[in-house]
């Protein structure tokens, strides 16, 4: 029975018990999906939403949990009941990552919100809210696929195959710079019996498309004297001809697959257990060598878990973080406070009410379409622009150094106290179909 569970632990990791047939759950206040091992040692994070407290804590998708607060899963009878009866500050979860050899402890915040969690709202989900309408989407497609048979953690090593004939020295470059980014996974090559072997594809270059000349006709109304009618509106049309053009657009194109290397040779298909592809479209030319180190960090952003197969990625974004919880029916008055964090710190309470953040007040109820991302003439009319304080994509390249304090006027039993705090950086990658 208990392997047929399907755990989703809420943002502050409140869990919910669900089974095979319970209906997709859509909540953007989710922190993470799990399942249970089928031995019953550990639960696997199959997905991770940013903003979570599951997410602030560090928790990533395809990590194991095999102990909650040094009690082991298997010893566990119901492992949401114990979370749930928990009242301490932080969970302490015994965690097993991939490309790691050690388990880690992973303290993650409870905070006393435990109903009505669609009322409640953090940071990074606010930050997600509000500037998700307004984002510059990139003009990349990217596709993730893996063998869900495969165990990943037992891929600890890797070796590349190389295959280009036209640009082997193209090639070398690329996996150079991909070698680096799976070290830092906790991945080592080796030449000899590698785990897994690496292939990858690329492309690079340009279509041309004359545009042709084209006639614009507009009509303007003028008014003018008759001395039969008067004053009297005529229509008066006028034409120019833009001259034709070359659109020119660059293309390229990036494709990885992770074969089994004690496969090969004897499975009679590839026997690929992970595979990712990247194609981009743009009207500027760069040279793939230079933003292959970009393309690599989002494709293994999915690896080895594949949680979204296929989507349009938004710029990288860095948010503030303070570790306020809103209500989204009253934004003024502090839901809560994360315990740890800078705002926990430095002894803002749940219950006091926001007057302003660095002179500018806030909303006092929830608006996904507020202007706080909309654009830089009107970011000064929200004190919620905090949030993209670290962020140049908003800030048009001014942003502010990480140590920066923002002061908050805060009223507490009547009072008026101010408070300095200095945020957090945290980045979120977000998903064209995360919403």
């Amino acid at each position: 029975m208990k392997n047929t569970i399907l755990i989703i632990l809420a943002t502050i990791f409140n869990l919910i018990t669900c089974y095979s047939q319970v209906s997709i759950i859509e909540d953007a206040n989710i922190g993470v999906k799990a399942k249970i091992s089928a031995d019953s040692q550990y639960l696997k994070i199959t997905f991770c939403v940013h903003g979570s407290l599951a997410d602030i804590a560090g928790l990533k998708a395809g990590d194991r949990i095999y102990k909650i607060d040094d009690k082991k899963i298997s010893d566990l009878e119901n492992p949401v009941s114990h979370l749930r009866n928990t009242v301490v500050p932080f969970v302490k979860l015994t965690v097993g990552r991939f490309g790691m050899t050690d388990f880690f402890d992973i303290n993650i915040p409870q905070i006393s919100i435990i109903t009505n969690l669609d009322n409640y709202i953090t940071e990074g989900n606010l930050f997600a809210s509000v500037t998700r309408s307004r984002a510059k989407i990139r003009n990349l497609y990217i596709e993730f696929l893996h063998d869900a048979a495969k165990e990943m953690f037992n891929y600890k090593t890797y070796d590349f195959e190389f295959t280009s004939n036209e640009e082997p020295l193209q090639e070398k470059i690329l996996f150079n710079k991909l070698e680096s980014q799976l070290n830092e996974l906790g991945m080592k090559r080796s030449l000899d019996k590698p785990d897994l072997l690496i292939i990858i594809n690329f492309f690079s270059g340009q279509k041309e498309q004359y545009v042709p000349p084209q006639q614009i006709i507009s009509t303007r109304i003028k008014n003018t004297y008759n001395w039969y009618w008067g004053v009297m509106p005529v229509p008066i049309t006028t034409s120019a001809t833009e001259e034709g053009y070359t659109k020119v657009t660059y293309l390229t194109t990036l494709n990885l697959k992770f074969l089994d290397a004690n496969e090969i040779g004897i499975s009679k298909t590839p026997p690929v257990v992970w595979s990712g592809s990247l194609s981009e479209t743009a009207t500027f030319n760069t040279l793939l060598s230079e933003r292959c180190n970009d393309f690599f960090r989002l494709m293994l952003y999915q690896f080895p878990e594949v949680w979204r197969q296929n989507s349009k990625p938004y710029y990288p974004f860095q948010y503030a973080y303070t570790g306020l919880v809103y209500n989204k029916d009253d934004m003024r008055t502090i839901g809560d406070v994360i315990p740890g964090s800078p705002a926990n710190k430095i002894g803002i309470k749940k219950g006091d009410i926001i007057q302003s953040i660095d002179g500018i007040p806030i909303p006092n109820r929830y608006n996904k379409y507020s202007n706080i991302a909309k654009d830089q003439g009107k970011i000064n009319n929200n004190g919620f622009s905090y949030l993209i304080m670290f962020d140049g994509f908003y800030k048009n390249g001014e942003i502010k150094p990480e140590g920066t304090f923002l002061q908050f006027i805060i009223k507490r039993d009547g009072n008026l106290m101010s408070f300095s705090i200095a945020p957090e950086v945290r980045v979120v990658y977000l998903l064209q179909e995360n919403f």
